[in-house]
Protein backbone atom coordinates (compact mmCIF):
# COMPACT_ATOMS: atom_id res chain seq x y z
CA UNK A 1 0.00 0.00 0.00
CA UNK A 2 1.36 3.17 -0.70
CA UNK A 3 -0.16 6.50 0.94
CA UNK A 4 0.11 9.82 -1.51
CA UNK A 5 -0.50 12.89 0.56
CA UNK A 6 -1.62 15.93 -1.33
CA UNK A 7 -1.37 18.18 1.33
CA UNK A 8 0.44 21.39 0.88
CA UNK A 9 4.52 21.19 1.03
CA UNK A 10 4.27 22.73 4.46
CA UNK A 11 2.12 20.39 6.02
CA UNK A 12 3.36 17.39 4.61
CA UNK A 13 6.39 18.46 6.54
CA UNK A 14 4.57 19.43 9.41
CA UNK A 15 2.99 15.85 10.40
CA UNK A 16 2.21 12.97 7.82
CA UNK A 17 1.58 8.99 7.66
CA UNK A 18 5.18 7.15 7.76
CA UNK A 19 6.61 6.46 4.32
CA UNK A 20 3.91 8.26 2.86
CA UNK A 21 4.78 10.66 -0.53
CA UNK A 22 4.04 13.86 -0.77
CA UNK A 23 2.45 15.23 -4.63
CA UNK A 24 0.58 18.73 -3.44
CA UNK A 25 -2.26 18.92 -5.00
CA UNK A 26 -1.74 22.10 -6.76
CA UNK A 27 1.19 20.04 -8.68
CA UNK A 28 -1.01 16.40 -9.36
CA UNK A 29 -1.89 17.12 -12.83
CA UNK A 30 1.75 17.97 -13.97
CA UNK A 31 3.25 15.08 -11.05
CA UNK A 32 0.23 12.58 -11.77
CA UNK A 33 2.65 9.87 -13.81
CA UNK A 34 4.62 9.25 -10.49
CA UNK A 35 1.81 7.41 -9.20
CA UNK A 36 2.35 3.55 -9.86
CA UNK A 37 -0.50 1.64 -11.89
CA UNK A 38 0.04 -0.85 -9.59
CA UNK A 39 -0.87 -2.08 -6.30
CA UNK A 40 -3.03 -0.21 -4.06
CA UNK A 41 -2.68 3.48 -3.61
CA UNK A 42 -4.66 5.69 -0.88
CA UNK A 43 -5.11 9.10 -1.60
CA UNK A 44 -5.43 11.62 1.93
CA UNK A 45 -4.83 15.16 2.95
CA UNK A 46 -5.40 17.38 5.85
CA UNK A 47 -8.69 18.76 4.16
CA UNK A 48 -12.29 18.71 4.73
CA UNK A 49 -13.98 15.79 2.81
CA UNK A 50 -14.32 15.52 -0.59
CA UNK A 51 -11.67 18.36 -0.85
CA UNK A 52 -8.10 17.78 -2.23
CA UNK A 53 -7.99 14.22 -1.64
CA UNK A 54 -11.19 13.61 -3.62
CA UNK A 55 -10.28 15.64 -6.63
CA UNK A 56 -7.04 13.88 -6.97
CA UNK A 57 -9.08 10.86 -7.16
CA UNK A 58 -11.21 11.43 -10.30
CA UNK A 59 -8.65 12.63 -11.83
CA UNK A 60 -6.52 9.12 -11.57
CA UNK A 61 -9.55 7.38 -12.11
CA UNK A 62 -10.40 9.66 -15.30
CA UNK A 63 -6.55 8.90 -16.41
CA UNK A 64 -7.48 5.55 -16.08
CA UNK A 65 -6.58 4.36 -12.58
CA UNK A 66 -8.45 0.91 -10.69
CA UNK A 67 -6.56 0.61 -8.08
CA UNK A 68 -7.00 3.99 -5.98
CA UNK A 69 -9.44 5.02 -3.10
CA UNK A 70 -9.70 8.12 -0.96
CA UNK A 71 -9.16 7.65 3.18
CA UNK A 72 -12.40 8.00 4.71
CA UNK A 73 -11.66 10.46 7.02
CA UNK A 74 -8.31 11.35 5.46
CA UNK A 75 -5.14 12.29 7.92
CA UNK A 76 -8.03 13.70 10.97
CA UNK A 77 -9.35 10.12 11.18
CA UNK A 78 -5.90 8.57 11.14
CA UNK A 79 -4.40 11.11 13.85
CA UNK A 80 -8.30 10.39 16.19
CA UNK A 81 -7.27 6.66 16.17
CA UNK A 82 -3.84 7.47 17.51
CA UNK A 83 -2.06 5.85 14.97
CA UNK A 84 1.72 6.51 13.97
CA UNK A 85 2.38 9.66 12.91
CA UNK A 86 6.14 11.45 11.12
CA UNK A 87 7.36 14.81 11.27
CA UNK A 88 10.02 16.55 10.45
CA UNK A 89 10.48 18.79 13.86
CA UNK A 90 12.99 18.38 16.02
Amino acid sequence: ILFIDVSPTKNYQEKRIPDSRSIPFAEFEKRMSEVPRGGRIVIYCDCKPGGDDAEAFFLLRDNGYRNVVVMEEGFAGWVRRKFPIATDRR
